[in-house]
């Protein structure tokens, strides 16, 4: 599946997050490495061509962020919260985001990469052009969510909750499914391997007789 990434532009360091905000709410081209972003709640942040590396956030929320080509490498992001995002080619690679929020976001051209995702919270949201790539996602929510071209390649989905979404067209044969969440409808056109088929069977009170 085709995904654009970030646009890359020539970044400018920045040290702090509240010095770039004295202005306005609008942060494009600047960088942020190995700082400590901590008690922030900023509503419409709008962040335009930015990266984050070795970063920390603590206790922050960022409701009705919009953000374009904006990459976070190595950051922690645990329960950070991006309620009703815009968010569009980004990338998250190598970062710990447990319980992170992206509920009611739009999610266009995303690369979730080798995440420790577990707990994320993503109901409600809409998925087009998105990959996650080798993320644990155990226990997530992703229910009333709606998928557009989005695949799951060897992701661990286990207990992860998927009411009221469909999943037609959806390839969960590389990923780890064990006690995942879903109504028997939501699972037409689902593609599963052969042992994961068997699980799902259980799961719908299917017996199997040898």
């Amino acid at each position: 599946m085709k995904i654009e990434k970030p646009r890359i532009l020539h970044y400018t360091p920045a040290d702090s997050l509240t010095a770039c905000l004295e202005d306005d709410n609008y942060i494009e081209a600047r960088s942020f490495h190995n700082i400590i972003i901590q008690d922030q709640d900023i509503n419409t942040l709008h962040l335009d061509g930015c990266k984050f590396q070795n970063v920390r956030m603590e206790n922050c929320h960022f409701d009705h962020i919009d953000m374009i080509d904006v990459i976070f490498e190595n950051c922690e992001l645990s329960n950070v919260h991006f309620n009703d995002g815009a968010i569009h080619r980004c990338c998250f690679k190598n970062c710990r985001c447990m319980g992170i929020d992206f509920a009611d976001c739009t999610l266009h051209n995303i690369r979730f990469i080798d995440l420790n995702a577990r707990y994320a919270n993503m109901s409600g949201s809409k998925f087009k052009q998105v990959i996650f790539q080798n993320c644990d996602l155990t226990k997530g929510s992703f229910i009333l969510c709606k998928f557009q071209k989005t695949e799951y390649d060897a992701c661990k989905l286990n207990e992860c909750e998927f009411h009221n979404t469909p999943l037609a067209g959806m390839d969960l044969s590389t990923s780890e499914i064990e006690g995942i969440s879903v109504i028997s409808e939501h699972l037409r056109g689902v593609i599963v391997n052969e042992q994961q088929a068997l699980r799902l069977a259980a799961l719908l009170g299917i017996i199997i007789k040898e």
